[in-house]
Protein backbone atom coordinates (compact mmCIF):
# COMPACT_ATOMS: atom_id res chain seq x y z
CA UNK A 1 0.00 0.00 0.00
CA UNK A 2 2.73 2.48 1.30
CA UNK A 3 4.60 1.30 -2.11
CA UNK A 4 1.93 2.19 -4.32
CA UNK A 5 0.95 5.60 -2.69
CA UNK A 6 4.91 6.80 -2.92
CA UNK A 7 5.27 5.47 -7.11
CA UNK A 8 1.71 7.28 -7.15
CA UNK A 9 2.23 10.58 -5.81
CA UNK A 10 6.37 10.70 -4.99
CA UNK A 11 8.50 10.71 -1.98
CA UNK A 12 8.04 14.42 -2.20
CA UNK A 13 4.39 13.96 -1.01
CA UNK A 14 5.73 12.52 2.12
CA UNK A 15 6.40 16.41 2.97
CA UNK A 16 3.25 18.01 1.78
CA UNK A 17 1.60 20.68 4.41
CA UNK A 18 5.30 20.86 5.97
CA UNK A 19 5.61 24.69 6.00
CA UNK A 20 2.57 24.78 7.31
CA UNK A 21 2.69 22.21 9.67
CA UNK A 22 5.55 23.82 11.34
CA UNK A 23 3.91 27.33 11.58
CA UNK A 24 1.19 25.75 13.17
CA UNK A 25 3.27 24.16 15.97
CA UNK A 26 5.43 26.98 16.43
CA UNK A 27 2.07 29.60 16.68
CA UNK A 28 0.08 26.93 19.03
CA UNK A 29 3.76 26.32 21.58
CA UNK A 30 4.06 30.54 21.44
CA UNK A 31 0.50 31.27 22.36
CA UNK A 32 0.14 28.41 25.09
CA UNK A 33 3.59 29.54 26.52
CA UNK A 34 3.17 33.02 26.04
CA UNK A 35 -0.33 33.04 27.51
CA UNK A 36 -0.18 31.05 30.77
CA UNK A 37 1.22 32.75 33.21
CA UNK A 38 -0.42 36.19 31.84
CA UNK A 39 -3.87 34.29 32.41
CA UNK A 40 -2.19 32.61 35.65
CA UNK A 41 -1.42 36.57 36.73
CA UNK A 42 -5.07 37.78 35.93
CA UNK A 43 -6.72 35.15 37.93
CA UNK A 44 -4.14 35.80 41.00
CA UNK A 45 -6.03 38.85 40.88
CA UNK A 46 -9.35 37.85 41.86
CA UNK A 47 -10.47 37.81 45.13
CA UNK A 48 -10.11 34.45 47.02
CA UNK A 49 -7.23 32.83 44.37
CA UNK A 50 -4.21 31.70 45.41
CA UNK A 51 -1.53 29.85 43.55
CA UNK A 52 -2.83 26.33 43.45
CA UNK A 53 -3.87 23.68 41.74
CA UNK A 54 -7.09 25.06 40.85
CA UNK A 55 -5.56 28.33 39.50
CA UNK A 56 -3.26 26.23 37.48
CA UNK A 57 -6.04 24.35 36.04
CA UNK A 58 -7.84 27.17 34.72
CA UNK A 59 -4.59 28.99 33.59
CA UNK A 60 -3.91 25.82 31.79
CA UNK A 61 -7.68 25.72 30.23
CA UNK A 62 -7.16 29.96 29.29
CA UNK A 63 -3.76 29.03 27.63
CA UNK A 64 -5.34 26.18 25.69
CA UNK A 65 -8.32 28.38 24.95
CA UNK A 66 -6.42 31.19 23.21
CA UNK A 67 -3.77 28.87 21.55
CA UNK A 68 -6.67 27.40 19.92
CA UNK A 69 -8.03 31.22 19.07
CA UNK A 70 -4.63 31.82 17.44
CA UNK A 71 -3.77 28.28 15.76
CA UNK A 72 -7.31 26.86 14.36
CA UNK A 73 -6.62 29.24 11.50
CA UNK A 74 -3.24 27.47 10.60
CA UNK A 75 -4.80 24.06 11.94
CA UNK A 76 -7.20 24.34 9.15
CA UNK A 77 -5.11 25.64 6.01
CA UNK A 78 -2.35 22.68 7.26
CA UNK A 79 -5.38 20.22 6.90
CA UNK A 80 -6.66 21.31 3.70
CA UNK A 81 -3.31 21.66 2.16
CA UNK A 82 -2.34 18.17 3.26
CA UNK A 83 -6.10 16.96 1.85
CA UNK A 84 -6.06 18.64 -1.33
CA UNK A 85 -2.53 19.07 -3.42
CA UNK A 86 -4.16 21.30 -6.12
CA UNK A 87 -3.43 24.38 -3.58
CA UNK A 88 -0.25 26.61 -4.69
CA UNK A 89 0.80 27.25 -1.72
CA UNK A 90 -0.29 28.46 2.64
CA UNK A 91 -1.20 32.14 0.77
CA UNK A 92 -3.14 30.21 -1.90
CA UNK A 93 -5.32 27.99 0.36
CA UNK A 94 -5.92 30.90 2.80
CA UNK A 95 -7.33 33.08 0.09
CA UNK A 96 -9.57 30.33 -1.44
CA UNK A 97 -10.71 29.32 2.16
CA UNK A 98 -11.71 33.00 3.26
CA UNK A 99 -12.96 33.28 0.03
CA UNK A 100 -14.68 29.65 -0.76
CA UNK A 101 -15.86 29.37 2.88
CA UNK A 102 -16.11 32.44 4.44
CA UNK A 103 -13.65 33.27 8.02
CA UNK A 104 -15.81 30.62 10.19
CA UNK A 105 -14.27 28.19 8.27
CA UNK A 106 -10.86 29.10 9.97
CA UNK A 107 -12.63 27.48 13.21
CA UNK A 108 -14.24 24.21 12.29
CA UNK A 109 -13.50 21.51 14.70
CA UNK A 110 -12.92 24.64 17.70
CA UNK A 111 -14.42 22.35 20.42
CA UNK A 112 -12.74 18.88 19.54
CA UNK A 113 -9.91 20.98 19.38
CA UNK A 114 -10.36 22.93 22.49
CA UNK A 115 -10.96 19.90 24.24
CA UNK A 116 -7.80 18.19 22.93
CA UNK A 117 -5.48 20.89 23.55
CA UNK A 118 -7.03 22.56 26.44
CA UNK A 119 -6.54 19.01 28.49
CA UNK A 120 -2.82 19.15 27.09
CA UNK A 121 -2.30 22.17 29.06
CA UNK A 122 -3.96 21.74 32.01
CA UNK A 123 -1.79 18.44 32.43
CA UNK A 124 1.04 19.97 31.20
CA UNK A 125 1.39 23.29 33.46
CA UNK A 126 -0.17 21.14 36.28
CA UNK A 127 2.82 19.08 35.96
CA UNK A 128 5.13 22.41 35.53
CA UNK A 129 4.08 23.97 38.41
CA UNK A 130 4.57 20.77 40.85
CA UNK A 131 7.85 19.92 39.68
CA UNK A 132 8.80 23.33 40.21
CA UNK A 133 7.11 23.27 43.69
CA UNK A 134 9.55 20.02 44.22
CA UNK A 135 12.62 21.78 42.82
CA UNK A 136 12.31 25.13 44.71
CA UNK A 137 11.67 22.84 48.42
CA UNK A 138 14.71 21.19 47.60
CA UNK A 139 16.89 24.59 47.09
CA UNK A 140 14.89 25.64 50.32
CA UNK A 141 13.40 28.52 48.55
CA UNK A 142 9.73 29.51 49.22
CA UNK A 143 7.10 28.67 46.70
CA UNK A 144 6.49 31.72 44.60
CA UNK A 145 8.79 31.23 41.10
CA UNK A 146 7.93 34.61 40.14
CA UNK A 147 10.27 36.10 43.47
CA UNK A 148 12.34 33.25 43.28
CA UNK A 149 13.99 33.82 39.66
CA UNK A 150 17.16 35.57 40.91
CA UNK A 151 18.19 33.12 43.48
CA UNK A 152 17.50 30.21 41.20
CA UNK A 153 20.19 31.96 38.65
CA UNK A 154 22.53 32.63 41.30
CA UNK A 155 22.19 29.21 42.49
CA UNK A 156 22.97 27.81 39.38
CA UNK A 157 25.95 30.24 38.96
CA UNK A 158 27.32 28.89 41.94
CA UNK A 159 26.91 25.25 41.39
CA UNK A 160 28.68 26.11 37.46
CA UNK A 161 31.11 27.55 39.18
CA UNK A 162 32.33 25.32 41.53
Amino acid sequence: MRRQWACREGVRALWTGLGPNVARNAIINAAELASYDQVKQTILKIPGFTDNVLTHLLSGLGAGFLAVCVGSPVDVVKSRMMRDPSYKGTIDCFVKTLKNDGPFAFYKGFIPNFGRLGSWNVIMFLTLEQVNIIILKSLNLPGDHFQNVGQAKKFVKSIESA
